[in-house]
This record gives structure tokens, sequence and C-alpha cells, in this order.
């Protein structure tokens, strides 16, 4: 589990270490005395719908692929969960490059690289995103 300022925590099961948190470190607007465009609430919703929609995914693990390919509601289940969570993460990694002031990506899965670059992210992780 990672925690951080923004009273959220949650579980990197892609990572073996902690990431660093945006929450708990100034970002430039907040230096600059300009506004923040994120809040603290938007982060631990959004974190919220990571980890659920995670929990979701953890718990169907067990499923053979038998019983997957038979079951349309596990498939259902599946996808509007993995549909969920990348959205969730797309949105929240938006708003941490648009906060920080850098550059707006093309494509929304370069947000993921500006936050490795940042170090926002682990560069490895950015990367698999």
């Amino acid at each position: 589990m990672i925690g951080n300022e923004c009273g959220a925590s949650w579980a990197t099961p892609w990572s073996s270490s902690t990431t660093k948190s945006f929450c708990s470190r100034p970002s430039r607007r907040q230096l600059s005395g300009d506004t923040f465009l994120v809040s603290k609430d938007l982060v631990r919703t959004k974190l919220g719908y990571i980890a659920a929609n995670v929990a979701i995914l953890e718990s169907k693990k067990g499923l053979t692929e038998s019983e997957f390919a038979n079951n349309t509601d596990y498939e259902y289940v599946i996808l509007h969960a993995l549909q969920l969570a990348i959205q969730a993460a797309l949105d929240l990694a938006a708003h941490v490059v648009a906060d920080e002031g850098w550059a707006i990506p093309e494509r929304s899965g370069e947000a993921f690289l500006t936050l490795g670059q940042n170090g926002i992210l682990e560069f490895d992780l950015s990367n698999r995103l």
C-alpha cells in the first residue's frame, strides 16, 4: 500500500517500491501562487475508482479460461472494471500534467510518460503504462 498527504492509500501490484506522491510536494502552480486545477478530493476519488476496479479484477483472477469464455457476465464485469480503472488513471494523469503546467500530450497515454520523466511515477512503470 502507498499513502500520501491526500489521505489516500492504494495498492501497487505493478511495482515493488513506492511511487512519489504528487500530493506531498508543491506543484509548480503552488510555488508560483497560481490556482490549483486538481483538488485533493478529485485525487482521492480517482484513486478510489482505480483501487475499487483493480479489486474487482483481482477477485476474478482465479477464473479459468473456460469459465471466462463461457460466461458473458464475467466478460462484461472484467471489461468494464478494466475500462473504468484505465479511464480513471488517464484522467488523473492528465490532471496532474495540467496542474504542473507541463506540455499537454498529443495522446492520452503519453501523460504517463510525462509523469515518469518528471519523477511522479517510476520511469519503467510510466513506459509500461
